[in-house]
């Protein structure tokens, strides 16, 4: 596995020791789990918890760069946890990847775009957060997404965890404010 990408032609490789039959059976179990993810264009998956530290190069507008486009706006939700539960912000980079058109994936991030809309998912363990950003024209439509897949993991897989998410005022969205 190289920067978090496991390529299917190195399984019998990685797993050596479990019978070449299993194979198939075992990167299923990986994605069941949602601890990995297929990219068959690619021959191979994402793993997670095993990409790279450094947060790569992409795009995002400022607010008065998409102020330019009228139809544009920002919207930003913030997930508050007393600690973020270990593997929730992976599985959650799992699950929003098959939304996505196209990706750009870090340890600590995500940049999706997804029907004309760009959104950045980022851990912020320091402050036991999650931030997420959505740009476009109808960014409300996308953050719905991305919050019920986070509603759903964690009812899933994490329950009992506290957290609360806050969302901006319609009125700040329009508005173009960075509160």
């Amino acid at each position: 596995v190289v920067d978090g990408r496991l390529y299917h032609s190195d399984i019998v490789k990685v797993w050596s020791n479990y019978s070449s039959f299993l194979h198939d059976w075992m990167l299923k179990l990986t994605e069941k789990f949602d601890l990995t993810f297929s990219i068959p264009e690619k021959q191979m998956s994402i793993v997670p918890c095993l990409l790279p530290e450094k947060e790569p190069e992409y795009e995002w507008p400022s607010l008065e760069e998409i102020k330019t486009h009228t139809k544009f706006k920002e919207f930003k939700v913030i997930y508050s946890f007393a600690y973020i539960p270990s593997g929730l912000f992976n599985r959650i980079q799992v699950r929003l990847y098959q939304y996505a058109d196209s990706s750009i994936i870090w340890k600590m991030g995500s940049f999706l775009r997804k029907n004309n809309h760009i959104a950045l998912l980022l851990n912020q363990p320091k402050k036991s957060s999650i931030l997420v950003k959505v740009q476009g024209i109808k960014p409300e439509n996308i953050i719905f997404l991305i919050h019920e897949v986070i509603e759903t993991l964690i009812n899933e897989s994490f329950n009992g965890i506290k957290y609360d998410f806050s969302f901006p005022c319609p009125e700040c969205v329009d508005a173009q404010t960075n509160d």
